[in-house]
């Protein structure tokens, strides 16, 4: 994370055993509790007005979509799946648009990536409708 605006180089600092307080380059690390259950990649968290908290979605490596809340920014949820993919394909890349891409209400557009054959770079980009209800996605 970094307090900078402009998240200049040299202002990021990385999670360390309860604080971000190591350096973003070379720094040690150790793993946020909960999203460390589910491993995966290209995170991204909006501000949900209908909930009240912030929601991140990301792939898991096998490919599926996952989702975690949070408070805080800090104490996450243990990821559940949002999306499983098809025999032999992966979804990726996901995101969640509302007003914007960092803030979404109770109705919003889940957006992804899915590669239908996992083994080549061909891939559907898909929008759909999704609905929060009592802190889920469906």
């Amino acid at each position: 994370m970094s307090t900078d605006p402009e998240g200049k180089p040299g202002t990021w600092k990385k999670w360390f055993e309860g604080a971000f307080s190591e350096p973003g380059l070379g720094g040690a690390a150790t793993p946020i509790a909960n999203l460390d259950q589910v491993h995966g990649g290209n995170p991204s968290v909006h501000w949900n007005t209908f909930l009240q908290r912030w929601i991140m979605v990301y792939h898991s490596w096998p490919g599926s979509l996952m989702l975690s809340q949070s408070d805080d920014l800090v104490f996450w949820s243990v990821p559940v799946v949002l999306l499983e993919p098809a025999a032999n394909s992966k979804l990726w890349y996901a995101t969640i648009l509302g007003e914007a891409d960092t803030i979404a209400g109770k109705t919003a557009t889940l957006v992804y990536a899915d590669f239908p054959d996992s083994t080549k770079p061909e891939r559907k980009f898909i929008a759909r409708e999704i609905t929060f209800l009592n802190q889920e996605a469906r």
